[in-house]
């Protein structure tokens, strides 16, 4: 029988510690690796070992064997403990990470649903056990044969029903790790499910849904849609968050569209952009009370040429009131010109 979203399986500091123990922690800040561009070398290396997580758990999966989540707790405490939640989520979404599309997937939908759960206010347990459930929620999926994941758009019905099937395999997976983590189980049985009670496995309505499995499907859903994919290119991030608010009103809570939208923002890193001067640039930083006003990395002039060298425009800066965002634009639909020297106003120091 399912529970109701009210239930409460809070973990509690004191539970966390007496999973995770001392060594467990130290162990996780060994020796930084020497800076990378402009990423925070700890934010690098965290992201190296969540995707190299996520290859150990498919590999366990598929060979049948019990998971561990112990050393993912550990490294969810870390990065809660230390604030690289936000940090890791702008880069595991602006870079190709290595994998295939479910390891990157399951990466990525980890801390999406981080940032929304900021948004919510849950507190650091509240957030190990929401990264925790993202992270393996879809470990159903490694029993799918990969030629049907590999297929694309073109699949059968058959192979739609049998995908349609991995929530409940990930609960079978989940469940064995015995009654602590019988949340674990039944929030990723959850995931899928949607308020108007027209997800699956088994069309549960909002008041039969827990808040945090609404958070991991709107997360896993927007992820998707600014991926790209065999069969697409991805979505324009402006778009998907608009489609969040405007045609989301049926599937996820308000309360967690709005989270979405807030810590999203309408204009998120990685977003390419047309200015109100012609000129086109990548969005790479966004300040959270002015999210309409990012730092941008111009590409292109007003006249479509590549500059030679990007340089960066700070919008929220005074200097610069007169630059705004016109809409958010695909990288399919950038120039391809020669390249130019730079020449579109004010350089943000």
């Amino acid at each position: 029988m399912l529970t109701t979203k009210k239930k409460n399986f809070e973990l509690s500091e004191k539970q966390i510690a007496e999973i995770l123990s001392e060594a467990q922690i130290s162990k996780l800040k060994g020796e930084l690796p020497a800076k990378s561009g402009t990423w925070d070398p700890e934010i690098i290396r965290f992201a190296k070992r969540f995707i190299q997580s996520a290859k150990i758990v498919r590999k366990q999966i598929e060979k049948d064997k019990v998971l561990d989540p112990v050393p993912i707790l550990s490294e969810l405490f870390y990065v809660v403990k230390n604030e690289l939640v936000e940090g890791l989520y702008e880069y595991v979404v602006c870079t190709r990470l290595k994998g295939d599309d479910l390891i990157a997937q399951s990466t990525r939908v980890t801390f999406t649903s981080l940032v929304i759960g900021r948004g919510l206010g849950y507190d650091s347990s509240m957030l190990v056990k929401l990264g925790l459930a993202a992270f393996l929620q879809d470990v159903g999926m490694y029993k799918v044969p990969r030629d049907i994941l590999q297929t694309g758009n073109d699949l059968r019905q058959e192979e739609i029903d049998i995908i349609k099937e991995h929530p409940k395999e990930s609960f079978r997976i989940l469940s064995k790790l015995g009654k602590s983590y019988t949340w674990l189980a039944e929030i990723a049985l959850q995931v899928h499910e949607r308020a108007n009670g027209m997800g699956y496995p088994n069309g549960l309505k909002e008041n039969d849904i827990y808040e945090i499995s609404f958070v991991i499907g709107i997360a896993d859903m927007y992820v998707a849609l600014i991926s790209d994919r065999p069969y697409r290119d991805k979505l324009i991030q402006t778009d998907v968050i608009k489609s969040a608010i405007e045609d989301y009103g049926d599937l996820f809570p308000m309360r967690v569209r709005r989270a979405l939208l807030d810590q999203v923002s309408l204009f998120p890193v990685n977003t390419y952009v047309k200015l109100n001067t012609k000129a086109l640039g990548r969005v790479v930083r966004v300040d959270k009370a002015l999210s309409m006003r990012p730092t941008i990395e111009m590409l292109y002039d007003k006249f479509g040429n590549k500059l030679k060298a990007p340089g960066i425009l700070d919008l929220s800066l005074p200097e610069n009131h007169m630059c705004s965002i016109v809409r958010g634009i695909s990288k399919t639909d950038l120039p391809r010109r020669e390249p130019v020297s730079p020449e579109f106003g004010k350089r943000a120091g």
